[in-house]
């Protein structure tokens, strides 16, 4: 005798096929008493895989390559961390987040946490960055620091810059002489913190934090140097780990140096499968990443401008020299527009 919850019969009355169909209604049907019993716990808080809450809103740029590299923009309720060379655009990147963020929704709140007293209100408006927008902290301490960020996380400002890791100080190693110098305490310190940080993230804000690149002694040069202030366990907690370098300087017709390549590689990505891959944008001193340049180099690479030599052609319009085309994306305002809108940025 054969028996399948509830159906009683002789081994020959019924084929295989139905008795495992059979169990796997039964199987389902436990399945789905599980799961609610999960989902009606009221001591946790489950959701179903499929659950909108669970889904990562991210916030483009407005940088197509840059977009297009960290799977179509920030990810809120995340962490993001940059890292980088001296000088290498980590804190202009970071306000260019914030600025993004404010742009597409105006209700948008935005702090900065500068812990290193850096900040420079007339650059950030040259870049465009709305900095009465934004609430500025500059703490006295690292506890004082990790507190306000804490408290901003979790009264759900859309956006908080912590500039930067390397600039967080304890109250131990402030308040005592010169000497006193703990075993780790930097790395302890932020070990210790970080976590709490990425569980206030659940209120849903987006957390930038900025970090150092330090040179490793004794290390091969021909290796990947990413020795961060703090320890490992930042790498461990980021969601983003994006790593900004210096490449080649971008100089006039007088030779006269006035920008670089800004070299940015996701070292680690969360949301999407971009992990280790690469991209360009070229950064101006004089206002911070150069758009016109970006677009249209995304549209020669797509085929919407097109290159004959020293000659370029965009639509009707047909001029000599890269910076014939920046002029006359400079100057028809209508003609980038619609740049932007073939490449897919609006």
């Amino acid at each position: 005798m054969v028996v399948v919850e509830g159906l009683a019969t002789t081994p020959h009355s019924v084929s295989k096929g139905e008795i495992m169909a059979k169990k796997k209604e039964v199987t389902l049907v436990t399945m789905e008493e599980k799961m609610e019993m999960m989902l009606t716990n009221k001591a946790f808080d489950f959701k179903r895989g499929d659950d909108e809450s669970l889904v990562v809103e991210k916030v483009p740029i407005g940088i197509p390559n840059l977009d297009a590299l960290i799977g179509g923009g920030f990810p809120k309720k995340a962490l993001t961390e940059l890292v980088g060379d001296t000088g290498a655009g980590k804190s202009y990147l970071a306000t260019q987040i914030a600025k993004a963020v404010i742009e597409a929704d105006s209700t948008a709140t935005a702090a900065l946490v500068d812990t290193e007293r850096a900040v420079n209100p007339d650059w950030l408006k040259r870049c465009g960055v709305p900095v009465e927008k934004i609430a500025i902290l500059q703490p006295t301490s690292g506890e004082e620091a990790i507190d306000a960020t804490r408290m901003l996380l979790q009264s759900g400002i859309d956006i908080v810059i912590l500039d930067s890791l390397a600039g967080l100080m304890p109250k131990d190693n402030l308040e005592n002489d010169s000497t006193y110098t703990p075993m780790a305490w930097q790395a302890r310190f932020i070990n210790q913190n970080l976590p709490k940080l990425v569980n206030d993230l659940r209120h849903g804000s987006m957390l930038i934090i900025v970090n150092q690149l330090r040179d490793t002694l004794g290390g091969n040069k021909y290796e990947v140097n990413l020795n961060v202030p703090g320890g490992q366990a930042q790498v461990f907690f980021a969601h983003n780990f994006i790593e900004l370098r210096k490449g080649a300087w971008i100089k006039d017709k007088e030779d006269v140096r006035i920008g670089f390549e800004m070299n940015i590689r996701l070292r680690k990505e969360r949301f999407s499968k971009e992990q280790w891959n690469s991209t360009k944008v070229p950064f101006k001193v004089d206002g911070g990443i150069d758009l016109i340049e970006t677009f249209m180099r995304e549209g020669l690479a797509q085929g919407r401008i097109l290159q004959s030599g020293a000659w370029y052609t965009y639509g009707d319009e047909r001029v000599m020299g890269s910076q014939g085309l920046h002029n006359l994306f400079d100057r028809n305002p209508d003609l980038y527009t619609k740049l932007k809108l073939e490449i897919g940025e609006i």
